[in-house]
């Protein structure tokens, strides 16, 4: 190709891909703020509120995993003391990567907790299911928690962080998809739950 043919390519194509480009990026923009719904399921009123919030976050776009991630932000405002208090937290293998994703589908593998918080997941979020709830499942929920961190095991599709919001999500009274195809990943999942909970 010569140089006038190149410059003229690239008349015809630099505008194009900075459109492209313009467009990808308002497309960030305008999605930067996450998808968010409200519900009460409170059975009786309380001098504190509890919250249960259950959050997506779609990492695919940064490369920081295959499938984006769900976890869980468990909110208190204390009425007496004039505080509000929250603990967030996601199930992830000990080890990261896309071997550990694979080995995790064909068995268990060691797993741990991480605070959300603390590595930015909730800024990250996408998707935010926030649920008011009584006390008795608001400690359920924690019971849950800790019950999965004494077990310290993670395998995908079976004991994944969609897996832990799932049975949270079931035990206070939410309605959950049923994993399959793209409703077992995260983002899909929380995604599906704020539609068919009201």
């Amino acid at each position: 190709m010569n140089l006038k043919a190149f410059l003229k390519t690239c008349a015809v194509c630099v505008p194009l891909l900075l459109a492209a480009h313009h467009a990808a990026a308002a497309e960030l923009v305008n999605s930067a703020e996450p998808k968010v719904k409200k519900i009460d399921i409170r059975t009786a009123s309380e001098e504190d509120r509890h919250f249960l919030v259950f959050c997506a976050r779609d990492d695919t776009a940064t490369s920081k995993s295959m499938t984006g991630h769900t976890f869980l932000v468990l909110g208190k405002e204390d009425h007496t003391a004039r505080k509000s208090s929250q603990v967030a937290f996601g199930l992830y293998p000990k080890k990261s990567g896309a071997a550990e994703m694979v080995k995790s589908a064909l068995g268990p593998v060691p797993g741990k907790f991480l605070d959300e918080v603390m590595n930015g997941s909730l800024t990250a979020s996408t998707h935010r299911l926030i649920v008011e709830v009584n006390a008795s499942q608001y400690r359920e929920a924690m019971r849950i928690r800790d019950r999965w961190a004494d077990r310290g095991e993670y395998r995908l599709l079976q004991r994944d962080c969609v897996s832990f919001i799932e049975e949270v999500a079931k035990k206070v009274g939410l309605k959950t998809p049923e994993r399959k195809r793209f409703d077992a990943l995260p983002e899909r999942f929380v995604a599906e739950m704020m539609r068919i909970n009201h």
